[in-house]
């Protein structure tokens, strides 16, 4: 049996949480401003999710059928 963090799924919740956190004290320390962050933060979501479709595709294309039942 193969378990949801095998396939990364469980992953993606830590990945948000880190890049939500480092963008907040990025945006506290000035090294961020906001006014960056507000206007850029749509194409961060779209590069999210077009890295994911891709992994995915790569993910299905490359992957070994399972040989549990031999």
């Amino acid at each position: 049996m193969h378990s949801r963090a095998c396939t990364g799924g469980g992953l993606f919740v830590g990945f948000v949480l880190l890049v939500w956190g480092a963008v907040t004290l990025l945006l506290n320390l000035g090294i961020l401003t906001s006014v960056l962050f507000r206007t850029w933060w749509p194409l961060i979501l779209i590069a999210a999710g077009v890295a994911k479709l891709v992994y995915r595709a790569t993910w299905y294309r490359y992957r070994k059928p399972y040989n549990d039942f031999a």
